[in-house]
C-alpha cells in the first residue's frame, strides 16, 4: 500500500514480484478485496482477538517502536530548528500509523491535528503540540512494556510456585 506511485515504481515493483499495489486512500472494503484476491476468503476467528490498546506490545514492537519513536522525535526536533514543517509533518505521519496499529487512536488523532498544523504554517502551535505528543507517546510506550514487564513477573512467579 502506498500513497503514491510513479508508473517506472510501479513496473519496478511488478518486476520485483509484487502482485498487486493498493494506492491510499482506500476503503477497508477495497483493501480486504485486494488482500482475498491473492489470499482466498479468510477464515472465521474461533474467539475474539485480543483488544490491541491494552496489555504488553507484542515482543517484536516492543524492541522496535520505542527505538523508531527516539529517532523519530530526534528528527522532528532537527525538522523544527531548521524550520523544515515538511520534514517533520512526514516524520509524524509516519509514526501516526505505528500507534494506531498498537490501538492507541487518541495519540494517533494528535498527530492527525499535527499534521494539520504542520500544512498550515504554524510552526509554533505544532511545537507545542509535538511536547504533548513526546511526553503521551512516552506514557503510552511505558505503560506498554510495564505490561510486559508484569506479564515476565507473572511468569516467574507462577514457575517458582510449582516447585
Amino acid at each position: 500500500m502506498t500513497a503514491h506511485a510513479e508508473p517506472d515504481e510501479l513496473r519496478f515493483a511488478r518486476e520485483a514480484g509484487i502482485d498487486e499495489i493498493v494506492a491510499k486512500p482506500t476503503s477497508l472494503k477495497s483493501l480486504e478485496l485486494a488482500i482475498t484476491k491473492h489470499t482466498g476468503p479468510s477464515q472465521a476467528p474461533h474467539s475474539s482477538p485480543p483488544s490491541r490498546r491494552y496489555g504488553p506490545l507484542p515482543h517484536d514492537l516492543h524492541k522496535v517502536l520505542p527505538d523508531t519513536a527516539y529517532r523519530s522525535n530526534g528528527a522532528i526536533a532537527r525538522a523544527l530548528q531548521d524550520g523544515d514543517l515538511k520534514a517533520a509533518r512526514a516524520e509524524i505521519h509516519s509514526m501516526r500509523g505505528a500507534f494506531a496499529t498498537i490501538g492507541e487512536h487518541e495519540i494517533s488523532g494528535l498527530r492527525a491535528s499535527m499534521e494539520a498544523l504542520a500544512l498550515a504554517g504554524d510552526a509554533a502551535a505544532f511545537a507545542r503540540e509535538f511536547e504533548r505528543y513526546r511526553h503521551d507517546a512516552k506514557e503510552i510506550l511505558v505503560r506498554r512494556a510495564a505490561g510486559e514487564s508484569q506479564q515476565s513477573a507473572d511468569t516467574f512467579s507462577d514457575i517458582s510456585a510449582m516447585r
